[in-house]
């Protein structure tokens, strides 16, 4: 999927105004941050969260030099990709096994409509488009203060 810093009408695209409106359906209140590159957008919200945990938060980068995704598989994701994570605090936290494939539908429902496109999922937590083609992976990991579950942070890459 091409990722359009602005906001335009095509429909194979999305814009960070869209990803924006798609979060604020699930968390009215996430504050959102843009940044032109991170090492993993994962990483930024895992260090925001820490030094100011609360509210969820959404990260959003035109590219990231060191994204990883399951199993702490390394990926490349250049300009021109849609790269985002964000934070979802302890008392709505979603950590279980299948919490990614629970968000990837969630996702993949809201992008359906906002690219006019008929996507899917696949086990355990990918999105894919109608011929089958991966467009998307989610990771879902935990933020912890020593014990304490501060939340989840929900990556799609």
């Amino acid at each position: 999927m091409k990722f359009s810093a602005e906001d335009n009408t095509r429909s194979n695209e999305i814009s960070e105004e869209r990803v924006r409106d798609i979060i604020k359906t699930f968390f009215p209140s996430a504050e959102s941050r843009i940044l032109e590159e991170c090492v993993s957008t994962q990483t930024a919200v895992k260090e925001a969260v820490k030094a100011c945990p609360g509210r969820p938060l959404l990260i959003v980068a035109r590219s990231q030099s060191g994204a990883f995704g399951r199993f702490g598989r390394k990926f490349y994701s250049p300009p021109g990709g849609l790269w985002f994570s964000f934070f979802v605090p302890s008392s709505l936290a979603l950590l279980n096994e299948d919490c990614a494939l629970v968000v990837a539908e969630k996702i993949k429902d809201k992008l359906s409509s906002a690219l006019s496109l008929e996507l899917a999922t696949k086990e355990p937590n990918d999105i894919v488009t109608p011929s089958g083609h991966k467009l998307a992976g989610i990771i879902v990991t935990g933020i912890y203060r020593g014990s304490e579950c501060l939340g989840s942070v929900i990556g799609l890459g």
